[in-house]
């Protein structure tokens, strides 16, 4: 796992791909994740006023919490380790 700047964002990559951005974004700041695209879907649906699809990456599950008001620790640990594990190759994610 490895922390850098994207586009001005923090951003934690696994190998060379990203699984959690920090942005601004419609006056929110908001944690970006990548989701399957059903659960995805299903956070966005259940909790709008929480999730949003992620703009250029919602279609393929990524989606963004706000963050304004410190969300459950419970909650953002899930999504980062599901994205984390969605993302990182073979060898990483199986701890080798």
């Amino acid at each position: 796992m490895t922390e850098t700047v994207t586009f001005g964002h923090p951003t934690w990559r696994a190998g060379k791909r990203t699984f959690a951005v920090i942005e601004e974004y419609g006056g929110h700041l908001t944690v970006a994740v990548k989701c399957d695209p059903l659960d995805a879907r299903e956070w966005i649906e259940t909790q709008p006023t929480r999730f949003f699809a992620t703009p250029y990456v919602g279609k393929h599950g990524g989606v963004s919490l706000i963050v304004d008001r410190a969300p459950p620790a419970t909650l953002l640990r899930q999504l980062l380790i599901e994205s984390f594990a969605l993302v990182a190759p073979k060898r990483v994610s199986r701890g080798h």
